[in-house]
């Protein structure tokens, strides 16, 4: 049986998911299984997929989705390694990206997750790093609620019996974008041990396609997912649910400001700040966005 399992969540990507397949399978660990789902590709995707000759790939066609929860939750399903990662179609990693990650836990065998480092990537330049779970703390539960997602599934690895017990991905509607940040939560309120890598190991490549690239709707859905879990978990966040939602506030009203929306971004860092997101950024972009100063 495998170690790890590898999953690639893919929809029509038939021009570029032949460079992701080779990522993987050129994997300095190569004691690896990867589980392409096809989430109802109209072009030749299943073509590019199958024409690999590595027996150690499996392709599944599934009809469309609309959201890779469903598509993760099938190669879930079929996992047979240990751990799991998620890698989504258009990201990349570096030929020793598994080692390392496995040389974690291999070393210290009650980790139960590792996120390592992105480089972002636009129109094929790295324009920053993402640099995860920097501000977590010993409750990365609250943390998370507090300062937003500090996973990305490209970057992570898990126990898989872990992800299994969570539930996996929640593939409603009103998670389409969030899934992801989600699973993180209801693994970290299990008390799951998580460690972060601080080295990039891979890139998480951006373009319009990007279902988080509509910011609203990921918005609506971060909100959610807030709601559920202040719900879900009332014992663990009392005190705390101000706090929780002017971080969501201030968090919208960045991505306002960045798209020139001025008085509704206003109006986010207005209620960020009243709701005790006293940071100097959210006080700068308050100003900046009164002043009508874009970003």
């Amino acid at each position: 049986m495998p170690c790890v399992s590898v999953v690639i969540a893919a929809y029509n990507c038939g021009g570029w998911i032949a460079d992701t397949i080779d990522d993987v399978l050129s994997q300095s660990y190569p004691d690896l299984e990867l589980i392409v789902v096809d989430d109802g590709s109209s072009d030749n995707t299943g073509q590019m997929v199958t024409r690999v000759a590595d027996g150690r790939i499996r392709y599944i066609k599934q009809a469309n989705s609309g959201s890779p929860a469903k598509p993760r939750n099938t190669g879930l399903r079929e996992a047979r390694g240990r751990y799991i990662t998620f890698l989504d179609h258009d990201d990349r990693w570096r030929a020793n990206r598994l080692e390392l990650v496995m040389r974690q836990f291999e070393t210290n065998p009650a980790v139960d997750i590792v996120c390592h480092d992105e480089n972002v990537v636009k129109n094929g330049s790295v324009v920053s790093i993402n640099r995860y779970g920097r501000k977590s703390q010993s409750n990365i539960y609250l943390s998370m609620l507090l300062y937003g997602n500090m996973l990305s599934p490209s970057a992570t690895t898990i126990k898989t019996d872990l992800v299994k017990k969570a539930g996996g991905f929640d593939e409603s509607r009103e998670f389409f974008t969030v899934e992801d940040f989600d699973l993180w939560l209801k693994l970290a309120r299990m008390e799951c041990s998580f460690v972060f890598l601080q080295e990039v190991l891979g890139d998480y490549v951006f373009n319009g396609s990007n279902m988080i690239s509509n910011y609203e709707r990921h918005h609506e859905n971060r909100l959610n997912l807030i709601r559920r879990h202040l719900e879900a978990a009332p014992d663990v966040l009392a005190g705390h649910e101000d706090r929780i939602l002017a971080g969501w506030n201030y968090s919208y009203a960045r991505d306002l400001h960045r798209d020139g929306r001025l008085v509704e971004s206003r109006d986010r860092y207005f209620q960020a700040v009243r709701g005790g997101y006293w940071s100097f950024k959210a006080f700068l972009g308050l100003v900046a966005s009164a002043l009508k100063v874009k970003v």
